[in-house]
């Protein structure tokens, strides 16, 4: 009877510690990813989105800018949370980037200065950051839970013998 008591202890704390590092562990989550109808080429990220300047936009960059460059800030706008300038697609102007640690913004042909965009994300298949995100992944806690769980495993086994 008390070997019973100690397993379901051992087996309720391995559980309530697998479900809190799952909570942990969420960073960023991808917005809706369904591509827009008119996209001018492929094999690009992009993110689409409401802006006060220009209406609905859809920014593209390189795929290789998928994960860990783009957030937003406290008000939902989108913003490079990286330290690299971001060179991207804006139909109908030729000059559009997203300096470092700033909001995106183009240039009319004939002119010298930018003007920030500030952008509403409401589609995308990169992941956009909507949260700070945890120290620590899925990904660097799963050897730790093998290794608990494997522990586990060999207490209740012991404990039988």
């Amino acid at each position: 009877m008390e070997g019973d008591f100690f397993e379901m202890a051992v087996f309720r704390r391995v559980v309530l510690g697998v479900l809190c590092a799952c909570m942990l562990c969420v960073g960023a989550f991808a917005l809706d990813d369904e591509a827009p109808s008119d996209v001018p080429f492929y094999g690009a990220c992009y993110v689409t989105g409401d802006s006060d300047e220009l209406g609905s936009v859809t920014l593209y960059f390189p795929y290789s800018y998928r994960n860990g460059y783009l957030g937003v800030d406290s008000d939902g706008y989108l913003f490079n949370v990286s330290n690299t300038s971001i060179t991207c697609y804006l139909e109908g102007y030729e000059y559009c980037n997203i300096p470092a640690w700033s909001y995106p913004r183009y240039r009319e042909d004939s002119g010298y200065t930018y003007t920030d965009l500030y952008i509403l994300p409401t589609a995308s298949n990169a992941n956009v950051a909507e949260e700070v995100p945890s120290l620590y992944t899925i990904s660097d806690l799963l050897p730790y839970g093998t290794l608990l769980m494997l522990g586990v495993i060999f207490l209740c086994c012991m404990k039988r013998s």
